[in-house]
């Protein structure tokens, strides 16, 4: 059953990548962590960006690889280390999210700060983790095409 509330930050809940997906993109159902803030209203709303966790461990462990040692938390796999694919990062609707069953009852449970914060790291790090050196180069090309549509349009 879809959610039908805003997930907030760190919130870990099940997604439905459904049928459609093709390879190397994520597929069944899996859990996710909300990495996108609440939005109220406008563009985004009635979706989120999430990562994905896999019980599989990757081939080579990247910088956008994240493990969650077996246990930490009650609503993974018991005995299970967790790892979290920063490199599949992801956005979706909420039709496809749901809430985690954890002790015989459905909840929506948070990763605590450090674990998030670890996993927001790993999503800039699989965005090419830009430096303040490579945005101030975007800027300058920004920069430069709009002068030069400026002067086409002149």
């Amino acid at each position: 059953m879809p959610i039908t509330f805003t997930p907030q930050l760190g919130m870990v809940l099940m997604c439905d990548f459904g049928p459609n997906s093709k390879p190397p993109e994520m597929s069944k159902i899996r859990q996710v962590v909300v990495v996108s803030p609440r939005r109220k209203g406008g563009s985004g709303w009635g979706s989120c960006i999430v990562v994905p966790f896999s019980t599989g461990a990757p081939q080579v462990v990247e910088p956008y690889h994240y493990r969650i040692q077996a246990n930490k938390y009650r609503f993974f796999k018991k005995d299970t280390d967790v790892w979290a694919k920063g490199d599949m990062v992801t956005h979706v609707s909420f039709a496809r999210l749901d809430r985690v069953f954890c002790d015989g009852k459905y909840c929506s449970p948070t990763l605590n700060p450090e674990d998030f914060a670890a996993i927001q790291r790993l999503v800039w790090e699989a965005m090419g983790r830009p430096s303040v050196e490579n945005i101030e180069a975007v800027k300058e090309i920004v920069e430069e095409v709009i002068d030069k549509e400026m002067v086409i349009e002149s």
